[in-house]
């Protein structure tokens, strides 16, 4: 298990990990915790490049961790609303950046399936790869 370094949001690929790979799990919707904000933290000087950049790492990472599995029909939607809560949240990001910082992040990783998670989010589409 592994964080992946220097993004934002990086806890959606993390404990998206956890979840595929827990023998169980089980979801409260209650708030169970508290978040301190301060000035100067990662959250409040989050930049929507930033955040564009760790939403499109973790969409792919997510992915790549679903690999070829066949998951359970009772987890499956549970599963890519997850997946697409996060390629949202990237579509979301990139509709606000200029087209020279969304071709950087692009650049970020030029492998098949990320290019296809790249020009889905730039068409708005969503990838092929997707099972949603």
């Amino acid at each position: 298990m592994r964080f992946i370094p220097g993004i934002v949001h990086q806890d959606n690929p993390y404990t998206f990990r956890l979840l595929l790979n827990a023998a169980r799990a089980a979801h409260l919707a209650v708030d169970a915790y508290a978040r301190r904000i301060r000035p100067g933290s990662t959250i409040t000087s989050l930049t929507s490049e930033r955040s564009a950049k760790g939403y499109f790492l973790s969409f792919i990472e997510m992915n790549r961790e679903l690999g070829a599995r066949e998951l359970p029909v009772d987890v499956a939607d549970p599963i890519d609303n997850i997946v697409g809560y996060v390629w949202e949240g990237a579509r979301k990001q990139f509709s606000l950046l200029s087209d020279e910082a969304v071709d950087e992040i692009g650049e970020l990783d030029r492998s098949t399936d990320a290019v296809a998670a790249f020009t889905s989010l730039k068409t708005g589409v969503p990838p092929a790869f997707w099972r949603r």
